[in-house]
């Protein structure tokens, strides 16, 4: 309902309740009407004398009858009567008796007027009353019950741009007549409003909702707030899912979120092998030393994830070399065969050993070389990944095997008892304390002897020379033992 609506409401009830007043004053304006036309007549009838000065006769009444000259009023009547009538039209007699009761007539015709009047007064009165009380009853049932208040569901409300929502008015109290509002937005470029409290966002800012109840003027505000709309992440992916680094190597990880448009984009970077790889929140990845790491993305929104698996390895073998305290490795003895690896960090060193002559000297797994005879042999290293070292040895006797043994012996020139006789000596070669059997051949002081037929002059004999070499034929084979320690006995 609106204010026009109530303002015809309240004339019309006012018409009715003016109308009523004026149905009230009718029967008592009917009363008194009545009341002046009975005191007139009572005036007329009773107190009006003939202007014939006949105060004793009573006239027929009948105001526009003129009597003529010798007319009388028995004449008139013709009927034996005085010819007179009562105001009720009954014939009365010229006599005492009927002129007191014609006196009285008046007296009964006010009562009765009166009578009539009353009960046309008590009736209208009553039925005015009757009326006036069933419009009242209409009236209290139609009565308007104004508004005294209006309140909002929301005190504050948030929405993104491009968002619909609604808000609802409450009038109180809950049976007012007109319980109509109108609703307005204090800036219609941030959020508009309908007649039915719908909202819908426009654009970033704030704006206050009003609600005005069309009766009374109440109003209640609601704060909206619009912000830019919220899209969350979905997911995301790095750029690879391995990575193969060198140590101290980089490389930058690149992380991308689904969906493109998403509001908050912000990722967390964590490497679980900090030892092995690291990274930064730029997603460079730094590696730190061998061994494997995982790389993990997670997305501040949403804790989605990815992750790159960062494998930092050694470098292969690219060269391997043997190295031996000597080359010469003695008969019955061994000696350990060192392998260097380059670059030293490479992965996997291990090689594998081979001889090229096992009868000659044998190499275990671990690189040990044993000398089986005299000769030559060539050691071989060999990894994984191909790469090959070799190492040429010789196999000799150890000359602390050995001794040359130089005994002094007297011979004579001749029988003659005037020859001098002249001294020598021979040699003997022993081999761990016992006596060669092979052909040896002794190197002394520049000469050689054989060690079963020689004798050397003592003219050729330096005891300063504490060493001498041997040339052993043994088995086939011509070997020549140096540095062999030369014992002088007397």
């Amino acid at each position: 309902m609106n204010n026009n609506d109530f303002y015809i409401r309240n004339n019309s009830l006012q018409s009715d309740n003016s109308n009523k007043g004026k149905k009230k004053i009718v029967p008592v304006l009917i009363l008194v009407l009545l009341v002046g036309v009975a005191g007139f007549l009572v005036y007329e009838l009773k107190f009006k004398k003939d202007d014939t000065k006949k105060s004793d006769e009573y006239v027929e009444y009948d105001p526009n009858y003129k009597l003529e000259d010798g007319e009388n009023r028995k004449e008139l009547d013709g009927s034996g009567s005085d010819g007179l009538i009562d105001v009720e039209g009954n014939p009365i007699n010229d006599s005492n008796s009927n002129v007191t009761s014609s006196n009285k007539a008046p007296d009964n015709i006010l009562s009765n007027i009166l009578s009539n009047v009353n009960k046309t007064s008590n009736s209208n009165i009553t039925s005015n009353e009757n009326k006036t009380s069933n419009d009242n009853s209409s009236s209290n049932t139609n009565r308007n019950i104004r508004v005294t208040g209006v309140s909002i569901n929301e005190q504050n409300v948030t929405m993104y741009i491009g968002q619909t929502s609604s808000v609802s008015a409450t009038v109180t109290p809950e049976n007012a007549t007109n319980k109509s509002v109108t609703w307005k937005s204090s800036d219609t470029n941030v959020v508009v409003v309908d007649n039915n409290g719908r909202l819908d966002a426009k654009k970033v800012g704030t704006a206050n909702i009003i609600v005005t109840t069309n009766d009374g003027f109440k109003t209640s505000t609601v704060k909206v707030t619009v912000v830019a709309q919220s899209i969350p992440v979905t997911g995301v992916k790095l750029n690879t899912s391995s990575m193969t680094l060198s140590k101290n190597g980089k490389s930058i990880l690149k992380a991308t979120i689904t969906p493109s448009n998403a509001t908050n984009k912000e990722v967390t970077w964590k490497s679980s092998n900090t030892s092995v790889a690291t990274v930064d929140q730029n997603g460079t990845v730094t590696a730190k030393n061998y061994g494997t790491a995982n790389i993990t993305v997670t997305t501040n929104d949403g804790k989605k994830t990815a992750t790159v698996k960062v494998d930092v390895p050694q470098p292969p073998i690219s060269s391997i070399s043997i190295s031996l305290k000597s080359n010469t490795v003695y008969v019955g003895s061994t000696s350990k065969a060192d392998i260097s690896y380059y670059p030293t960090d490479a992965a996997n060193k291990t090689v594998t050993w081979t001889s090229s002559d096992t009868s000659v000297a044998t190499v275990s797994q671990f690189g040990q070389i044993k000398g089986i005879s005299y000769g030559v042999a060539t050691i071989t290293a060999i990894t994984p990944n191909g790469k090959k070292a070799n190492k040429v040895i010789k196999v000799e006797h150890n000359p602390n095997d050995y001794s040359i043994i130089m005994n002094p012996v007297y011979t004579f020139a001749g029988k003659d008892t005037s020859t001098k006789i002249l001294v020598g000596y021979n040699l003997e070669v022993r081999k761990y304390n016992i006596k060669l059997d092979s052909y040896v051949f002794v190197r002394y002081n520049g000469e050689i002897y054989n060690v079963n037929t020689s004798f050397i002059d003592t003219t050729k004999i330096n005891k300063n020379k504490k060493t001498a070499s041997l040339t052993i034929s043994e088995k086939g084979k011509m070997e020549e033992i140096s540095n062999i320690s030369v014992i002088y006995e007397k």
